[in-house]
């Protein structure tokens, strides 16, 4: 196969991959050094390595929930939303009200 065909080929695929751009950024940048097609070959080999270790399997839990069930949810996740607005609140309560009643003290 042809340096320069392969090349075309690998940025394409590493481009349509579901990796970080920061990833894919250090791909590139090794396929524009590559001097020689065994590079870009060991280059081909090291992107299929990363694009399986960041694809999810199949049976993991998040997948195999019902897609309803996940469209149904709005906002933010639930886990642990209640109390940090809680504790959001209280405190801008208490220095709201330590707020008031230095104006009163200065006021008398």
């Amino acid at each position: 196969m042809d340096k320069a065909k392969l090349a075309t080929d690998l940025l394409k695929a590493i481009d349509a991959s579901n990796l970080t751009d920061e990833q894919k950024g250090d791909l590139a940048v090794k396929v524009a050094f590559a001097e020689t097609e065994a590079e870009l070959e060991a280059i081909k080999a090291e992107v299929a390595k990363l694009v399986k270790a960041t694809s999810r399997p199949a049976t993991a839990p998040a997948a195999s929930a019902p897609a309803s069930a996940i469209a149904g949810k709005k906002g933010l996740p639930a886990t642990g939303d209640a109390h940090t607005a809680l504790a959001a609140v209280g405190a801008t309560a208490l220095l709201s009200a330590l707020g008031l009643a230095g104006l009163r003290r200065r006021a008398r």
